[in-house]
């Protein structure tokens, strides 16, 4: 007597530029939550770095070792800073520790 066997995801590689929706759609009886629960409980990565993020790394690797500021670079190219504390450690470039200063050559000089 054959055994049914149990319906499964599919390969790896089927799936690998679909999104849990998409996967959704293909097996009705399954949630998108669960299809995407079970995608990280089997360590699958799904990547999805920004295009943008992609296209600034070496913009901000170069701004920042020419002496710009993290908070000036995240302005310049509109990120948030933590996009650019992550690519300058993707880098493994070490950040500048304290803060800015607001006062330049001219802050105590007496008129």
């Amino acid at each position: 007597m054959q055994q049914k066997k149990k319906r499964r995801f599919g390969k790896k590689d089927t799936y690998k530029e679909k999104t849990a929706r998409d996967i959704a759609k293909d097996y009705p009886q399954y949630h998108e939550s669960t299809i995407s629960r079970n995608i990280k409980k089997m360590g699958i990565s799904r990547n999805r770095k920004s295009y943008k993020t992609i296209t600034i790394q070496e913009f901000v690797k170069e701004d920042f070792l020419n002496g710009y500021y993290c908070e000036d670079i995240s302005k310049k190219y509109n990120v948030d800073i933590g996009t650019v504390y992550r690519i300058l450690d993707m880098y493994e470039i070490k950040r500048k520790t304290g803060t800015k200063s607001k006062s330049n050559e001219d802050y105590f000089e007496k008129n």
